[in-house]
């Protein structure tokens, strides 16, 4: 479901048409009754939640749905050497992210273990 959601779900950008999706998604999960919306968006809540504890945020960071989401959906795309563009308005959190992933993700020197498991990455901007 979480792969449903990083490749589908997050493209929305209308919430209606978020939860027309979801709808949509659990609706056609017939092996799956106990399957909700709701149910979704507290696992998907809950997985960007564990993200943002396990890194280092420094000071002064609005933890917003647009951080989480961001974040939710770079590092993935970075592990897996998946290409990825970040799309949005001004102030949205998309430099934010960025920044926060390729600070937290150092491979053995990483603050968190499970970041630790994880190749350094060194971010180049052009």
């Amino acid at each position: 479901m979480l792969a449903i959601i990083h490749c589908y779900y997050l493209r929305l950008a209308k919430i209606k048409d978020r939860e027309i999706f979801l709808t949509y998604i659990c609706n056609s999960q017939s092996k799956y009754p106990a399957l909700t919306p709701k149910k979704v968006l507290e696992y998907l809540n809950y997985e960007q939640n564990d993200y943002i504890l396990r890194m280092d945020l420094g000071e002064g960071i609005a933890v917003n749905l647009a951080l989480k989401e961001n974040i939710f959906a770079i590092i993935p795309c970075v592990m897996n050497k998946i290409p990825i563009f970040i799309c949005g308005k001004p102030g949205c959190s998309k430099s934010m992210a960025i920044s926060l992933v390729f600070e937290n993700l150092k491979g053995e020197k990483s603050k968190d273990p499970f970041f630790r498991k994880y190749d350094n990455l060194i971010m180049v901007s052009f």
